[in-house]
């Protein structure tokens, strides 16, 4: 299971690959944007708020266990609440760009779908950590 540190560890190789230099990655003990990268050529900033699919808090009751439906709609509820704030605060760039970065398991789709609508509208851009630490982009379909 992945929890929100590999989840961002992930991301953070995947976009590496496409030219990002990541200048920013939050453990789950600190608060504030978890993983800032800027790409490389176009200075686009990239501003990713991220979950897990279980607790990364050592002696926590839900560590190493995977969250419940409950607690899935909870991340989600939050990160989706983070990356909205992102794009509020002051002192961002006009031209940074907001991230949710999953776990690809059907529940996290399940609920980032129910949002989807809104999610396009405000121009989140979607990263999905498969349990192998490969990322996709965009929306996956159910199975």
């Amino acid at each position: 299971m992945l929890d929100e540190n590999a989840v961002l560890k992930h991301v953070a190789k995947h976009l590496e690959g496409k030219g990002f230099a990541v200048l920013q990655i939050l453990p789950t003990t600190q608060s504030g944007v978890d993983l800032i990268a800027e790409h490389k050529e176009t200075k686009i900033r990239l501003l990713v708020e991220a979950t897990g699919e279980t607790s990364a808090r050592i002696g926590s009751n839900r560590y190493g266990k995977p969250y419940t439906s409950t607690q899935v709609y909870d991340r989600v509820s939050k990160t989706f609440f983070a990356t909205v704030r992102n794009q509020c605060t002051p002192g961002n760039k006009e031209h940074d760009l907001s991230a949710i970065a999953l776990p690809a398991t059907k529940l996290y789709r399940k609920y980032l779908e129910g949002i989807r609508p809104a999610v396009e509208k405000i121009g989140v851009h979607v990263f999905w950590v498969l349990e192998n630490g490969n990322v996709k982009e965009g929306w996956i379909k159910e199975e």
